[in-house]
């Protein structure tokens, strides 16, 4: 009888969870029912419409299908050509700053500058969204009209994904294979540490973070930031337990590791020392050390990396109108991609959970920690974007360690 019970309550819960996992398809008197038993609130708040669940949802189960679409409509021509520059800038200065770095020992050394340079590049979209056969196959078994319900469909493309991703188990790993990727639509960029890759997709090859017809400078200070960014997170606390082929593996020798540890605690530290005026709580200086580092070792290396570019190329005309150098602008341009307001809630919200400090410090603080900065905009020593304590060593450590996993 106990036994029989018990199975029957893993019985329903089983079935209680896959109903609750196919919510979002009902009808919205039985999606309301769920809202208030996660709410505990007789009225909760209303979900988006249905058009745009709908429209989100669609984006996310045929990520080749939308991708390949807003490429071909959207995206620049040469956009991919000339931000794999930008990776490779972004890599050229990884390596020179990690051959600088007088606590490192010469083997960490030659292990870092090989993981840096054979970081794998996936920029823009794969080629294949341009294959309107190579696209159709991919969707072979599915087979749905307007005359199926929504629920319908969706369970077809779900034991459609499932089928594919268990027939995958057995296979070899191809790592060029964008269909676990990230959508191409997405406004985002990553590394993984696994692959040790860099992802920077259509999406965010855009607006505020690149166009073709600007200056560099302000293409290095938008995307070329982000990609310095997600490079430099090949070397953070999770980043440098993994070799360059992805594999994770110890390649530290212990006295140069030891270094890295005590220099991590400096940003650590200076992040945790601030007081977030709105609500009067400092900064988790631990839980946002891995993005703090890789903030501050990407801009630094975007920065570099453009001065790289201007020794190629020459020079650039500031903008019309604004009295300010090429330089400033690179950092004009880093900065305007994290303005935005923030309400109590959210600081709180974000000080409590969010693996990165608020927009604010996301600027002010690695700004401050790069004496470039400092010269470029005249800053006197001990004012506050130039103040006299500043974690440059941690910073060039992390950059290069950083970047170096990530490539």
């Amino acid at each position: 009888m106990i036994y029989r019970d018990f199975f029957r309550d893993q019985a329903n819960y089983a079935f209680f969870q896959t109903i609750r996992g196919l919510i979002d398809y009902l009808p919205e008197n039985l999606r309301r029912k769920d809202d208030q038993f996660k709410t505990g609130e007789t009225e909760p708040a209303p979900r988006s419409p249905r058009w745009k669940e709908c429209l989100d949802k669609t984006s996310e189960r045929f990520k080749p299908a939308v991708g390949a679409m807003y490429v071909r409509k959207y995206y620049q021509e040469g956009t991919s050509k000339a931000a794999s520059e930008m990776v490779f800038d972004v890599k050229k200065e990884v390596v020179q700053l990690i051959g600088k770095l007088e606590w490192m020992d010469e083997n960490t050394r030659k292990t870092a500058i090989d993981k840096a340079l054979a970081i794998q590049p996936h920029v823009g979209y794969p080629v294949e969204y341009n294959d309107d056969k190579e696209l159709e196959g991919r969707y072979t078994g599915l087979n749905f009209t307007s005359s199926n319900n929504y629920l319908e469909v969706v369970n077809q493309v779900i034991l459609y994904e499932e089928n594919y991703d268990f027939g995958q188990i057995f296979g070899l790993i191809n790592k060029t294979d964008w269909r676990m990727r990230m959508s191409v639509t997405d406004v985002n960029a990553v590394y993984s540490p696994q692959e040790n890759s860099i992802q920077i997709v259509a999406g965010i090859l855009q607006g505020i973070f690149y166009d073709k017809d600007r200056p560099q400078y302000m293409n290095y200070g938008g995307v070329g930031y982000i990609i310095g960014h997600e490079v430099t997170h090949g070397f953070d606390n999770v980043g440098r337990t993994f070799d360059k082929i992805g594999d994770r593996k110890d390649w530290w020798a212990e006295k140069t590791s030891k270094a890295f540890d005590d220099k991590a605690k400096c940003i650590i530290k200076q992040y945790g020392d601030i007081v977030v005026p709105e609500v009067g709580k400092n900064l988790n200086g631990e839980k946002t050390q891995g993005d703090n580092i890789a903030d501050n070792g990407g801009i630094k290396i975007a920065y570099l990396a453009y001065n790289s570019w201007v020794k190629r190329n020459g020079p650039e005309l500031p903008l019309p109108g604004l009295n300010f150098t090429a330089e400033q602008l690179f950092w004009i341009t880093s900065a305007n991609c994290w303005c935005g307001t923030k309400s109590k809630e959210s600081y709180e919200d974000d000080i409590a959970t969010n693996e990165h400090a608020p927009e604010r410090y996301r600027v002010i603080v690695p700004f401050g920690n790069i004496e470039y900065f400092a010269k470029d905009f005249n800053c006197p020593l001990g004012s506050k974007m130039n103040p006299k304590h500043k974690c440059q060593d941690y910073q060039v450590l992390q950059s290069v360690i950083r970047f170096l996993r990530a490539l």
